[in-house]
């Protein structure tokens, strides 16, 4: 098994986007749905989109632990499931979106919160070697807003590398 230098970060949204002028809510903000069966589902919750790359995989729908093919210990910070997402060594890296309920507005202070954690041991299958991988090293997050679906026009906000492996 080879081991490799990026490690998953697991989200799940508290709030999101509060304004002065009220709240802008995301649907299914815990990612609540079916969680993958096997390294090859590629099942994302309901009201969110894929925006990766061409060919490469999308983030995870990941259970409670159960002794999954993931190897994850974490469950989710809220509900039954929660999102799995990773960087690569390639240069690719796990991307999803939401339509807003309205747009953000120029000149408005939005404010959001989340809760993020890292695993310990998270393995999963590298995509363009079919190795089984092991995922180690914290990465951060980055918020796009875009004017269409999985366009990243302007960078909102980015965290620090997530080295937490309890929810914070």
């Amino acid at each position: 098994m080879r081991h490799y230098t990026i490690l998953p970060i697991f989200i799940f949204f508290a709030h999101f986007l509060l304004a002065q002028s009220g709240d802008i809510s995301l649907e299914n903000p815990s990612f609540e749905g079916v969680p993958q069966a096997d390294l090859y589902d590629e099942i994302l919750p309901e009201a969110w989109f894929a925006c990766g790359f061409a060919d490469a995989p999308t983030a995870m729908l990941l259970p409670k632990p159960s002794g999954s093919v993931f190897r994850i210990k974490q469950g989710p910070n809220d509900g039954q499931t929660y999102l799995g997402m990773v960087a690569r060594e390639d240069g690719t890296w796990d991307i999803i979106g939401q339509k807003l309920s309205m747009p953000l507005m120029a000149g408005s202070v939005y404010s959001f919160s989340v809760f993020m954690c890292h695993s310990t041991s998270f393995t999963n299958i590298n995509w363009a070697t079919s190795e089984i991988v092991k995922y180690e090293t914290p990465i951060t997050l980055r918020i796009w807003g875009g004017k269409s679906d999985c366009d990243r026009h302007e960078l909102l906000a980015t965290s620090a590398a997530v080295k937490n492996s309890d929810w914070q």
